[in-house]
């Protein structure tokens, strides 16, 4: 995985590989007192209603999902009557709601560690709506989370879309201080490599059928990523860092946010040219940088890096 090419002088910096190591937009729901921000898979939901309590130590949002006919709400308040994730999904129960009328297919279930209970309401005002309830309880920090996702229309199959949701929600801790990733100790190690300026323009056009490969494959390692790679997987692209001087070099950065067009993450190179970055400070840039990708996995193998590949076989002449 590991090649990086050093110009010095006339000679212009690469650095073609990852030395140690998504939403998706992402929707975020806070509120002053919790050290946490809650986050969702951004979809198509679009924040309808938004209500803070008086004392402002709760919240109260409604999304909606045209596209995929999805209801979202939720409150957060500091948690009372109830103390985790099962004792709250058992107290919504037992309060009940006159809306559910004569609710059908009532289950108390665990989707991952998280405590819900489905139920389904086959009619309202009379009308059939065939309406797929989950409540969905989280109790962190003192806070209970009440979340409520619900479908009319439901079919069987759309069970996987309340699934999905109610597994990628997660608890970011405000202020939180970025760290690169630690890779496996097989993956392969950084091999610098240097070549001239008159060398440089040959690399950079037998690099070319590489770059566009790799832009052609990133939208789907992007997905992937979004939707959340496994356990010690680790997602980088490749870009570059310049200089006043018009130095540059080429670096790996571990993705630790992508958003609105944008990647935040971490340098995850070590940079020697140019003195105004160093391994492992914070970098944001936009997507139509990203010259390569890369997916480090913990047995020390990787996927994509195109690029890096070419440059561990390529011979500046």
């Amino acid at each position: 995985m590991r090649k990086s090419l050093t110009v010095l002088a006339i000679l212009l910096l690469f650095g073609a590989a990852v030395r140690t190591a998504a939403q998706e937009k992402r929707l975020e729901f806070t509120i002053a007192e919790v050290p946490w921000t809650l986050t969702i898979p951004g979809d198509n939901f679009q924040i309808e209603q938004k209500q803070m309590r008086n004392d402002g130590r709760g919240a109260y949002y409604h999304l909606v999902d045209g596209k995929q006919n999805l209801n979202l709400s939720m409150y957060i308040e500091p948690v009372k009557d109830c103390q985790d994730s099962r004792s709250c999904r058992d107290l919504v129960w037992k309060l009940g709601n006159p809306e559910w009328g004569k609710p059908e297919n009532v289950v108390k279930n665990e989707i991952g560690d998280v405590s819900v209970l489905e139920l389904m309401v086959p009619k309202f005002q009379g009308m059939d709506v065939r309406q797929q309830n989950v409540y969905a309880e989280f109790v962190v920090d003192g806070f209970w989370v009440d979340m409520h996702i619900s479908k009319v229309l439901y079919k069987t199959e759309e069970h996987q879309l309340f699934e999905r949701i109610i597994k990628a929600v997660k608890f970011e801790p405000k202020n939180q201080k970025l760290a690169l990733s630690q890779l496996s100790p097989d993956a392969p190690a950084d091999q610098p490599k240097q070549a001239t300026d008159a060398n440089l323009r040959k690399m950079e056009e037998a690099m070319k059928p590489y770059i566009e490969q790799a832009k052609k494959t990133y939208p789907e390692a992007k997905q992937r990523y979004l939707a959340g790679l496994p356990a010690k997987h680790v997602f980088f692209v490749t870009t570059r860092l310049h200089d006043a001087a018009g130095r540059f070099e080429q670096v790996f950065v571990e993705v630790k946010e992508l958003k609105d067009g944008k990647i935040r993450g971490l340098i995850a190179s070590e940079v020697n040219l140019l003195k105004n970055y160093k391994h492992g400070d914070e970098y944001s840039f936009p997507e139509s940088e990203v010259m390569d990708w890369t997916i480090a996995k913990p047995d020390g193998t990787e996927e994509g890096n195109f690029v890096g590949k070419f440059l561990d076989t390529y011979k500046p002449e």
